[in-house]
């Protein structure tokens, strides 16, 4: 057929073990999960028009993924070009993990990426999310329509809470994506960070000023920043200033 359209109720999960085959279109709609394997033979359009399609097959390099408004696509598979629509999401990987791209992929503006993980001293593709793309990255979200990064911490057994290894008076910058082919479009002022899934406290206590996050691109990978949280004067550090400024004033009548 030239198109199909596959439902997956709310809660529900429906396994497709065997993987899909063919040239035509292929719609997934529906609040529930699909989940696909290996689909060599598929070489169509995988439209995700609703709920998640969890891809831990390899697909056809020719075959294409759009991921639609208010759809999601992860999993640990290899999915041909990907199209992330205004609405859509991706989220690598089965919490957190790596999802690979065997040619393009494309950001819009609207879009997002669920970027979640267990531990700070961990690696990519294990420990946090990943998206590895074999071909370039367009972006096409602006300042006026940006692509929002979702940081998500997850305990050690993937469940939504504080991440290991954390220090907030640390730097860190993990890629979270790589595109062999290149970059084009990156503007930091297209990206949105939501941090309120984030459970790591990032203004300590000691702290004067709390860490934050950004976005950044370096050579072919987009990078995620935390920047450390500044500590509060010690009373020694204050003692010094404050004989020094003694000494000063005393100079000055002198």
């Amino acid at each position: 057929a030239s198109a199909i359209s596959l439902g997956a109720a709310s809660g529900q999960i429906l396994n497709l073990t065997g993987g899909i085959s063919g040239s035509g279109e292929f719609k997934k709609t529906g609040e529930g999960v699909l989940k696909i394997g290996n689909s060599s033979g598929f070489t169509g359009t995988l439209q995700v028009q609703g709920g998640k399609a969890v891809v831990d097959g390899t697909m056809n390099a020719s075959s294409t993924v759009v991921v639609g408004n208010g759809a999601v696509v992860g999993g640990a598979g290899t999915v041909g070009a990907l199209q992330v629509a205004s609405g859509g999401m991706i989220a690598p990987g089965n919490s957190p993990g790596q999802l690979n791209v065997a040619r393009n992929a494309t950001w819009a503006g609207g879009a997002s990426y669920e970027w979640e993980i267990n531990n700070f001293l961990g690696s990519a593709g294990t420990n946090w999310d990943f998206l590895n793309i074999a071909g370039a990255l367009n972006i096409t979200a602006t300042s006026g329509s940006q692509f929002l990064v979702d940081v998500v911490s997850l305990l050690a057994n993937n469940s939504p809470g504080v991440a290991a290894g954390f220090n907030a008076f640390t730097n860190y910058s993990f890629d979270i994506a790589t595109a062999a082919g290149g970059i084009t479009g990156f503007d930091a002022a297209a990206f949105l960070l939501d941090t309120s899934g984030f459970a790591n406290p990032m203004w300590p206590a000691g702290a004067a000023a709390g860490g934050s996050w950004s976005v950044s691109q370096s050579g072919n990978s987009i990078r995620l920043n935390y920047a450390a949280a500044i500590p509060e004067p010690s009373s020694a550090a204050l003692m010094v200033v404050g004989l020094g400024a003694l000494a000063l004033r005393r100079r000055n009548r002198g």
